[in-house]
């Protein structure tokens, strides 16, 4: 089953030009060197609960999740959320504190035509944000002017990381 989940999981992943590796993004937003990775299969009751929280159906139960500890205290989370943004593979990396709240986002892979990629700036509207799952493109999220297909698809897996986050930590709390 193991060996199914990561030849899986690849595949999703492979799809899209690597712009930085997960690692790297880890490393350097929580200034660890210890990065752990996990494949995680989501139940169908998890992934029903996810889609119900995030209000956005998923396309794989498939995620990758990655641990930031330095000296053994847990420094932050990474969920690797991977969907087609117009016809290609995108897969963006939603970093979060230990308490929930999100840290940063990057683009770790993205096979667009580099005019629809996001910008720091852009993406960094969203550090430090609690308020994770009301986050909406045109209500209270600005469009990314001639992407808002990209736009529409970073707020939507910051709610499915968000919520596959809290599916996480109530697992690690049993």
């Amino acid at each position: 089953m193991r060996a199914i989940l990561i030849v899986l999981t690849m595949a999703v992943y492979s799809n899209a030009a690597l712009l930085i590796s997960p690692f790297e993004a880890m490393e350097q937003t929580f200034e660890c060197s210890k990065i752990e990775k996990k494949n995680t299969l989501l139940s169908k009751i998890e992934a029903s609960e996810v889609e119900k929280k995030a209000k956005y159906s998923l396309k794989s139960k498939i995620f990758r999740i990655y641990r930031a500890k330095c000296d053994g205290v847990l420094k932050g989370y990474g969920i690797l959320v991977s969907n087609i943004v117009r016809t290609k593979n995108a897969a963006i990396l939603y970093m979060f504190h230990p308490d929930g709240k999100l840290e940063s986002i990057q683009v770790v892979a993205f096979n667009e035509p580099l005019e629809f990629l996001p910008s720091k700036n852009w993406l960094s509207q969203f550090n430090d944000e609690d308020e994770l799952f009301t986050l909406r493109v045109g209500k209270n999220v600005s469009p990314i002017s001639g992407a808002t297909l990209t736009a529409r698809n970073v707020v939507n897996g910051i709610r499915v990381a968000a919520a596959v986050l809290e599916i996480l930590k109530k697992g690690e709390k049993n």
